[in-house]
This record gives structure tokens, C-alpha cells and sequence, in this order.
């Protein structure tokens, strides 16, 4: 720029200073509307955002807990009702079915202690989806592979589901339900460990059974 024109980067330093006398109560960085200085001390406006309680997410997550175990039974249900040639994993799911109805019950308890009740809406839908899920895999000509993975995965989100309500449940200072949720834990945590090192020997015995008759191999 050359100092003595009077411009810089194409504006007329003239013309911008005879703009700013024009308005002398324009707002600068400092100052209010009107010219008057703001406040330094003042604090900064900041939205509003509504604060919940610990309580208030433990019991939804409960809910929703609950509504998890009404679609695992009806997932377990299903699955082992069909199984036929596979009587090991048939076993394993017809136990964990009872276990599944046994911590529904404990979480109803739960949530009845702390004065709410179980979500309807939420138990239907778990209930539809497991529906659905079952549906589909018995379209599957590798049934017991799809039920096999599904439970392998459904196992994992709950045992994350009870890792989060264990640690809401002790922020909330709710030690009986932190301990419900650390039994029910250790269940999810041994079935999710069990199907685990099944699937290999699973994949192995679908494999087998599928050079015969496929329908045999299929559940």
C-alpha cells in the first residue's frame, strides 16, 4: 500500500472515518447500543438448558432395560423353540430364557421402588422387533448362524446397557438397584462370553451338517 494515497486494500480511509462520524452511537466491540460502555463484570448470556436429575435417566434407563429383556425372551423363546440338531446351544438358550424372566421381574421390582412402572410402549415394541428379527431368520437357509450371531451381539448391548446403569445407579446413590444391575451384569457378561467361544464349533457343526440335508443343517 502506499502510505500517502489514503487507501488500503481499495478502501478510502477518508471515506470510512466520514461513514463512522456519520452513526457516533454505532455499536463497537465494547460499548453497548447507544454508545453507553458495557459492563467487563458482567456475566455473558448463555441458552438455558433444563437440568435432569440422575435419578430421572436411571429410571428411564431402567425402563428401557426392562423393555430389552421383554425382546430377549421373546428372541430366546423363538430361537430355541426351533432348534432342532443343535441341542447344546438349544440348552444353553432355554437357561438364559429363565435367567431373562427372573431379571425382568428384578427390574420391575427396581423401577416399582422407585415409584414408576414399566414403559408398554417400549416392552411392545421390543417384543415386535424380536418378532420381526425371528421372522426373518427363519426365511435364512442358515438359520442357526443368523440366531447365533444375533445373540452373540444382543448379548454385548446388554451387558453396555448394565455397565451404564451400574455406574447411574451409584450416582444416584440407589445401591440396591446398583447391585441388581451388577448380578444381572455378571449373567449377560458369562452367556456373552459362552456363545463366544461356541461360535467356531457352531460354525464348524453347520458346516457338517449342511453336505447332507440342508434342512437339517439349517436349525
Amino acid at each position: 500500500m502506499n502510505p500517502h494515497s489514503g487507501k488500503a486494500f481499495g478502501v478510502d480511509l477518508a471515506q470510512e472515518s466520514a461513514a463512522g462520524e456519520e452513526d457516533p452511537g454505532a455499536s463497537l466491540d465494547g460499548l453497548a447500543m447507544g454508545g453507553t460502555p458495557a459492563d467487563p463484570l458482567s456475566p455473558t448470556p448463555t441458552r438455558s438448558f433444563s437440568m435432569t436429575h440422575p435419578a430421572e435417566h436411571l429410571m428411564d434407563w431402567l425402563r428401557d432395560a426392562h423393555a430389552m429383556e421383554e425382546q430377549a425372551e421373546t428372541m430366546l423363546q423363538t430361537a430355541s423353540d426351533r432348534l432342532q440338531n443343535y441341542p447344546e446351544l438349544k440348552a444353553k438358550m432355554q437357561a438364559h430364557l429363565q435367567e431373562t424372566r427372573e431379571q425382568a421381574r428384578m427390574l420391575r421390582e427396581c423401577i416399582q421402588r422407585r415409584g414408576g412402572d414399566t414403559s408398554g410402549m417400549k416392552d411392545m415394541a421390543g417384543k415386535m422387533s424380536a418378532m420381526v428379527q425371528g421372522l426373518t431368520a427363519k426365511m435364512a437357509d442358515d438359520e442357526v448362524m443368523k440366531v447365533a450371531m444375533s445373540c452373540y451381539a444382543f448379548e454385548h448391548f446388554e451387558v453396555a446397557s448394565y455397565r451404564i446403569l451400574v455406574a447411574a445407579a451409584e450416582m444416584a446413590q440407589d445401591t440396591q438397584t446398583r447391585q441388581v444391575c451388577e448380578d444381572i451384569l455378571r449373567q449377560e457378561e458369562a452367556t456373552a462370553a459362552w456363545m463366544g467361544e461356541r461360535l467356531g464349533v457352531l460354525t464348524q457343526e453347520f458346516l457338517v451338517l449342511s453336505q447332507g440335508a440342508g434342512a437339517e443343517a439349517k436349525r
